[in-house]
C-alpha cells in the first residue's frame, strides 16, 4: 500500500481554499510559539518584580505606624530628612563596560649624567732639590679626574672659602699638574666644572724630618714705650709674613709686608694703644707674633 498521497489528491487538497487557510495559521502559530513562551515569561518576572514597591522610604526619621503606612519626625536641626530607594520593574541597569584606556608608552628620557671628579695632592717637603725656589717652598703633584663633563677647572685658594671663585691654575679635565710654589702655610685646591664644586685637596709644605712646616715667627718694638711718638718695629716670620697694626681694638690693616724687615712706625699718639700683629704668610690667617706699643 502507498502511504505517500498522489498527485491527484494532492491537487484536490490544495484546490480547497479552507485547507489552505488551515495550513496558513498552523505555520503562524508554530513560527510565533517560541515568541509567545519569552513574552510570557518576561511578564511572570515583571510582576514578581512589581510585587515589591516601586518606592521606598528609609533612614531614621521613617516611622511606622499600626496600620502599615509611614510618617516622618524631624531630626535635631529641624530638618525632615529621609531616604528614597527606587525599584524598577527592569532591574539594575548595568553600567557601560569601556576598554581601559593605556596611557601611550615612550620611552623614559634619561636625564645627562652629572659630573664627577676626585683630586688628590703628594706630599711637599721644603726645601727639597728641585722643589720650590727657595727653602720656605717645595713642589707638590696634584692629580685630578673627572667624569661627564668636557671641561673642567682647578682653582686654589689659602682659607677653603672661595672655592670654585678662587684663582685659577689649571683647566683640564684630568691631570696631573705640578705646583713648586707650595709654602708652609699650604693652599686648597678644588676641582670644579663651573661654579660646581666636585672635590677639593689641601697641601702644605712640611719640614725636613716630617715635622709641619714653621709657624713661630718674632717682632718687636723699641723704644715701648715711646715718648716721642716713633717706635722701631723689627720683625722675623721665618717665611712669607705680613705686619697689620690695631689702633684701639679696631680692625687691623696692613702696613708691611716681608719675611723679614726693620721699620720706623712714627705716627705713635698719646692715650692709644698699637698692637702690631706678625701674620704668618699673605693670607691673614695666621697670627704667629705680636706687640703692643703706647707712648707716654
Amino acid at each position: 500500500m502507498d502511504i505517500y498521497p498522489s498527485m491527484d489528491e494532492l491537487r484536490s487538497f490544495f484546490s480547497n481554499k479552507r485547507n489552505i487557510i488551515s495550513l496558513l495559521g498552523m505555520g503562524i502559530i508554530i513560527t510565533a510559539l517560541p515568541l509567545i513562551i519569552s513574552l510570557v515569561q518576561k511578564q511572570q518576572i515583571f510582576r514578581s518584580r512589581a510585587a515589591a514597591p516601586p518606592i521606598t522610604f528609609t533612614g531614621e526619621n521613617v516611622k511606622d505606624k499600626t496600620d502599615g503606612t509611614k510618617y516622618f519626625t524631624l531630626d535635631k536641626d529641624g530638618n525632615p530628612k529621609v531616604g528614597l530607594q527606587l525599584v524598577s520593574p527592569f532591574g539594575l541597569i548595568p553600567a557601560p563596560t569601556t576598554a581601559p584606556t593605556t596611557a601611550p608608552t615612550t620611552a623614559p628620557t634619561t636625564a645627562p649624567g652629572t659630573a664627577t671628579g676626585t683630586i688628590t695632592a703628594s706630599t711637599c717637603t721644603l726645601g727639597t732639590v728641585g722643589g720650590g725656589a727657595d727653602e720656605t717652598h717645595c713642589k707638590a703633584t696634584i692629580n685630578w679626574s673627572t667624569t661627564n663633563t668636557g671641561t673642567a677647572d682647578v682653582k686654589y685658594d689659602r682659607n677653603d672659602a672661595d672655592v670654585c671663585t678662587g684663582g685659577l691654575v689649571w683647566n683640564a679635565t684630568n691631570g696631573p699638574q705640578s705646583a713648586n710654589w707650595i709654602d708652609a702655610i699650604g693652599y686648597w685646591f678644588h676641582l670644579c666644572v663651573g661654579n660646581t664644586h666636585l672635590a677639593k685637596v689641601f697641601v702644605q709644605g712640611v719640614a725636613s724630618g716630617g715635622g709641619s712646616g714653621s709657624t713661630t715667627g718674632t717682632i718687636s718694638a723699641s723704644p715701648n714705650p715711646t715718648t716721642n711718638g716713633s717706635t722701631t718695629i723689627t720683625w722675623d716670620a721665618k717665611g712669607d709674613g705680613q705686619v697689620y697694626v690695631s689702633i684701639d681694638g679696631a680692625t687691623d690693616f696692613l702696613v708691611w709686608q716681608n719675611k723679614t724687615g726693620t721699620e720706623v712706625a712714627p705716627w705713635i699718639n698719646p692715650g692709644s694703644s698699637y698692637e702690631f700683629k706678625l701674620y704668618q704668610g699673605t693670607s691673614h690667617q695666621t697670627v704667629i707674633a705680636r706687640v703692643t706699643v703706647t707712648r707716654q
